[in-house]
C-alpha cells in the first residue's frame, strides 16, 4: 500500500511526537508499504533526515511570524501534487489542516483513496 504521512511534527527534535512519527513510518516500511513523509524542518533550506527507510518531502517552517501560514500552503500544494503524482492508497494527517489544507485534501480525494 502507499503511504503518504503528513505531519507538522519536526523529526529531527528528540521529543516523544518525533520518535511516535519516525517508528510509525519505519514500522509500515517493514510491513511492506511504501511511506512518504512529508514534515517540517524549522529552516527554509531544508535538509533531509539521515538513515530513514521511507522517502521523504521536507517542507519549510521557519521560526518566524507566519511560519505555519507558509507551511500550511506548501503542505497543501505538496498534497495535490502527490496525489497527482504518485496516487497514494492513504493520506495520514497527523494535525489539524488549515482551509488551504482542507481544500487539498477534498480536491485530491479520488476513489480508492482513504484520507485518515
Amino acid at each position: 500500500m502507499k503511504i503518504t504521512y503528513c505531519t507538522s511534527v519536526r523529526v529531527n527534535e528528540p521529543t516523544a511526537p518525533a520518535h511516535h512519527v519516525l517508528n510509525s513510518c519505519k514500522a509500515f516500511t517493514v510491513l511492506g508499504h511504501e511511506v512518504t513523509l512529508v514534515h517540517p524542518r524549522p529552516r527554509i533550506c531544508a535538509t533531509r533526515w539521515k538513515d530513514s527507510l521511507h522517502r521523504e518531502v521536507v517542507l519549510p517552517f521557519p521560526a518566524i511570524r507566519g511560519g505555519w501560514r507558509l507551511y500550511e500552503r506548501m503542505a497543501a500544494w505538496t498534497v495535490r501534487c502527490l496525489a497527482k503524482d504518485m496516487r497514494p492508497d492513504l493520506f495520514y494527517f497527523r494535525f489539524n489542516p488549515s482551509l488551504h489544507l482542507s481544500e487539498a485534501i477534498i480536491s485530491t480525494t479520488m476513489p480508492n483513496t482513504t484520507v485518515l
